[in-house]
């Protein structure tokens, strides 16, 4: 992925529902950012060209924004056959993740795929958008889920856009639970 000449790679793993987490680092390695979604809670952490890790816990609008997209790029088995994915738990607040999808079915198959997925802000005076994707293309093949391969990331708040383009999208079973352990701080 690359944007304004800075070039990135980003790795996207997840086991369950519950156990997700991106990666995004420099091509050589020296800034490295972590994102985890782990029993509902969202974590970020940092490490700098001079070895130091930075890491905390993530909360209202940007938890929810982060996680949103940690969801996005894998709708179909994230959101299943539903539309929605609930993010009302204590960690986060009251928050909801909607998918819209198409009207029309690919052509001789079943599958409506994503048109957009949105994050909201729930509270008294009804749901305020925090941060949408739009998916802008799919791969051909819809095995076992359907894979995008350009989407658009909006905040809502700013009104900023940025699009990312991507590559492949692998499946691991039997991921092992250390590779969602967040790193010790360090000096």
């Amino acid at each position: 992925m690359s944007a304004d000449g800075f070039e990135a790679r980003l790795s996207v793993i997840s086991k369950d529902q519950n156990k997700i987490k991106a990666t995004l680092s420099n091509a050589q390695r020296t800034i490295v950012v972590d994102v985890y979604f782990i029993d509902n809670k969202v974590y970020l952490t940092k490490q700098s060209p001079d070895g130091k890790t930075e890491h905390g816990k993530l909360e209202g609008d940007e938890a929810a924004s982060h996680l949103l997209e940690l969801l996005a790029f894998n709708p179909d088995y994230h959101f299943g056959n539903s539309d929605e994915f609930d993010l009302s738990t204590p960690a986060l607040g009251r928050f909801k993740v909607a998918l819209t999808r198409s009207e029309t079915a690919i052509e001789e198959t079943e599958v409506h795929p994503p048109q957009s997925v949105s994050v909201y802000r729930e509270d008294a005076h009804g749901a305020t958008p925090i941060r949408t994707v739009r998916y802008l293309k799919f791969r051909d093949q819809i095995e076992p889920f359907l894979q995008p391969t350009e989407m658009e990331f909006v905040d809502e708040k700013t009104g900023k856009r940025g699009s990312i383009s991507i590559d492949k999208i692998e499946y691991n079973a039997g991921l092992p639970d250390f590779l969602f352990e967040i790193p010790e701080k360090t000096n």
